[in-house]
């Protein structure tokens, strides 16, 4: 009774606070709550990815699509199984049921594919396990822009997307276009044939001449000595000096059986803006992060590297999801704002002015209190 009398003694004041207090705490929320344009939804679906490089769709199928597919055969809570065998990369796709548990089924299928792997050719690399989320779009695309070779253009590009990546909120950065430098060995069939070589006597020569191989340690008197084997090929004109295979007195080198150039890779991803050549960065968020912190940071990031760039190179932000989410919140504020406001004004004709301003304080109340819940 004498709580209540208290309350009834002071409820001007009790009345402030019980007013003000939740919409405090629910600005403070809406301050430090994730803003995101999209919720993040993950479908329940895996996608078993498994490249090998150099095998026809055909062999593909047989070889690695076939067993992967008889090994998830017996997974539990699957609705569907569907595959793709294309030249290099053997992909399948497992749709399980709405109610299945999706950690607890992606685990599953990780750990067939660790069981399946030793059936699969030692050539074909291991298979990728991924589930598809909205979190794996990316937030922001930037591109760097500048008048370098374009292989100096994207080692830049990939020193920044290193550096973008160490931030806390960054989950991964992908660089497409540009240009990456490869050296190339062209072998003259004749010469090889006359040699009595084959592709891959040559190949196993190559990669045993561009190793460093640790040899351990001697003790000399009361010193001791690390050894290595240094064998690593740094010019491109060494190339022609590695030897291939000694017939009799005769030792035969790559250059005698190959021409060698340096060159660059095939260009799979072209990357433009405004119609100037660029590398393009794409950056994705971890799950939970705030994208508009997160593009924030990156920016400022950005504008620390740009620092050290050569002169006449830049970065653009391409797209950035923060831009379209701020609008979307500002939007939403102005919303709120009009509509107290149009109610405020209704309830002044019917209730007048006090008793209108109160019930209109309801709505800020009840978005608070909503605000603080979702927190």
């Amino acid at each position: 009774m004498k709580f209540f009398q208290f309350i009834l003694e002071h409820r001007r004041i009790f009345t402030i606070l019980v007013v003000v207090l939740p919409i405090l705490a629910g600005l403070a929320a809406y301050q430090v709550m994730p803003k995101e344009g999209n919720p993040e939804i993950s479908a329940p679906i895996a996608l078993i990815i498994t490249p090998y490089t150099g095998a026809s769709p055909l062999e593909i199928e047989s070889l690695v699509t076939h067993p992967i597919e008889e090994a998830l055969s017996d997974l539990k809570n699957m609705e569907e199984m569907r595959s793709s065998s294309a030249e290099g990369v053997s992909v399948v796709v497992v749709t399980f049921e709405t109610d299945a548990d999706l950690e607890l089924s992606l685990q599953k299928v990780r750990e067939k594919m660790t069981d399946v792997r030793q059936e699969l050719p030692d050539e074909a690399e291991d298979p990728v396990v991924k589930e598809i989320s909205l979190t794996d779009i990316p937030i922001m695309l930037i591109s760097v822009v500048g008048d370098l070779d374009p292989v100096q253009l994207k080692r830049l590009a990939e020193d920044t997307a290193d550096e973008i990546e160490l931030l806390p909120d960054i989950l991964s950065t992908y660089v497409t276009g540009g240009r990456t430098r490869e050296i190339q060995i062209y072998l003259d069939p004749e010469r090889l044939d006359q040699s009595g070589l084959t592709i891959l006597e040559v190949f196993n020569a190559i990669k045993q001449s561009d190793i460093n191989i640790p040899g351990g340690m001697v003790n000399v008197s009361d010193r001791r000595f690390v050894l290595r084997t240094l064998s690593e090929i740094k010019r491109v004109e060494d190339y022609a000096e590695v030897p291939v295979v000694k017939q009799g007195d005769r030792v035969v080198f790559l250059g005698d059986i190959a021409t060698i150039k340096d060159g660059y890779t095939e260009d799979l991803t072209y990357s433009r803006i405004d119609g100037r050549s660029s590398v393009t960065i794409s950056v994705k968020k971890r799950s939970g992060a705030n994208s508009l912190e997160t593009s924030a940071k990156v920016r400022q990031k950005l504008k620390e590297l740009e620092k050290n760039f050569p002169v006449g190179t830049e970065t653009i932000i391409a797209a950035d999801q923060a831009k379209y989410i701020k609008q979307g919140f500002d939007l939403m504020r102005n919303s709120a704002v009009t509509g107290l406001i149009i109610v405020i004004i209704v309830l002044y004709f019917a209730m007048g002015l006090r008793n209108s301003i109160i019930t209109s304080l309801s709505i800020p109340l009840a978005e608070s209190i909503m605000m603080g819940i979702c927190r």
